[in-house]
């Protein structure tokens, strides 16, 4: 590994050795270029520049918690039982406690006296009875508690494994793939070339907008990448400006809100994937690439 000192080090330094064609996957700080298919990359001299791609890793956070663990529901009954037993008594239980305790004291008065004043006893049948209404009704909002079920974490979208849908996978973190009209490699994050003129972040915004439309809103992360990705042409490939390959800066952010309206003369299609999801996708260095800034 060979350290450049800065960012903008590493983008002057365009025939670096470390990207060059060679056998196997090379490293490159968290970068990986893939030259494992030698007989379909184009030989070239070194000295041809390589384009510079900023592309944006748009991360949907999941909008619902992970189903606990068994040790997760033991430990939270467990938590339950400590809070029950070290709490304060609410006001019902003080209220049950001291009615208890009036009872026993009226029995006991009872026994000492078998003349009761008829009047009196009809009061305290009554005040009994609504004791008696004030309990059952407790005991039926208790059993309404415990029987209470949560709707289902599956959504429609889920059924019908609609990946152009964000109201799937709830549970997890979901990232956005476009696919390019092209035959192989056709599947990435949204991307494209450097100007010249601006940053790489500003490269990044404008492409996600050009590609997926101004409804979509997104917050980035920063101005510095999240990952690189290095590779060569394929032989069928005969860009403009001569260069031998991309290398491509990914910058992560947040979805904020909106839809991913295509643009139908860059794009083909999209879809929102989990991670593993992924590997169904992009091809194996790229997903060696990416992986390392992406989440659970």
């Amino acid at each position: 590994f060979r350290s450049f000192g800065s960012f903008s080090a590493l983008l002057r330094h365009r025939h670096s050795p470390y990207l060059s064609a060679g056998a196997g996957v090379r490293q490159f700080g968290s970068a990986v270029v893939s030259n494992s298919e030698r007989d379909e990359v184009r030989s070239r001299p070194e000295g041809f520049p390589w384009r510079l791609v900023a592309a944006t890793c748009v991360v949907r956070f999941p909008t619902l918690s992970h189903e606990k663990t068994d040790l997760e529901w033991r430990f939270e009954e467990m938590q339950a039982q400590k809070e029950t037993e070290r709490s304060v008594l609410s006001q019902y239980e003080l209220e049950r406690i001291r009615r208890t305790e009036e009872e026993r004291q009226h029995e006991e008065e009872a026994r000492q006296d078998e003349e009761l004043d008829f009047e009196a006893e009809r009061r305290r049948a009554a005040q009994q009875g609504r004791h008696e209404e004030t309990d059952e009704i407790r005991d039926l909002e208790e059993q309404e508690a415990l029987s209470f079920q949560s709707a289902s974490c599956e959504t429609e979208a889920d059924v019908k494994d609609d990946r152009h849908s964000l109201e799937r996978r709830l549970r997890d973190t979901l990232y956005l793939l476009v696919k390019k009209p092209r035959s192989g490699h056709a599947w990435q994050m949204p991307q494209g070339g450097h100007n010249g003129t601006e940053s790489l972040r500003q490269t990044a915004q404008r492409e996600l907008r050009e590609e997926c439309g101004s409804s979509l809103r997104v917050k980035f992360a920063g101005n510095v990448p999240c990952g690189f990705f290095g590779y060569k042409f394929p032989l069928d490939h005969t860009p403009v400006d001569e260069t031998i390959g991309a290398k491509v800066f990914f910058f992560k952010a947040f979805y904020g809100g909106g839809q991913v309206l295509v643009n139908r003369e860059e794009l083909e299609d999209y879809a929102w994937v989990t991670k593993d999801e992924m590997k169904e996708y992009v091809s194996p260095a790229y997903y060696s690439a990416v992986v390392k800034f992406l989440s659970s």
